[in-house]
């Protein structure tokens, strides 16, 4: 819940960055322009791994979560008695199928 939070204000500190760069760039001459457009690249580069990094914290979370809360008993398989077709033996295992 605290790293979605962080992730929409990092979003919204973002958008605000943006806005500011702008204005700045209608200010600024051709050459520190290009320092700004760059320096916003980078910004947003960083806003993106922190984003990925989030959303994969997230997601490795949330599994664990279900694999943590979902059964933790497990059960061996019931293995069914099998019949050769021997008829000396029909008589066993009808009597194996009666007790299960």
């Amino acid at each position: 819940m605290a790293l979605r939070k962080a992730e929409k204000d990092i979003e919204l500190a973002l958008a605000d960055c943006k806005c500011v760069h702008i204005k700045m760039l209608e200010l600024s001459d051709d050459i520190s322009a290009e320092s700004e457009i760059e320096w916003i690249r980078r910004i947003q580069t960083q806003y993106n791994d922190i984003i990925g990094k989030i959303e994969t914290f997230i997601a490795v979370t949330e599994r664990e979560n279900i694999v943590k809360h979902s059964c933790p008993l497990r059960l061996e398989k019931v293995k069914m008695p099998f019949f050769d077709g021997t008829i000396r033996q029909y008589p066993r295992f009808r009597k194996i199928l009666r007790n299960r």
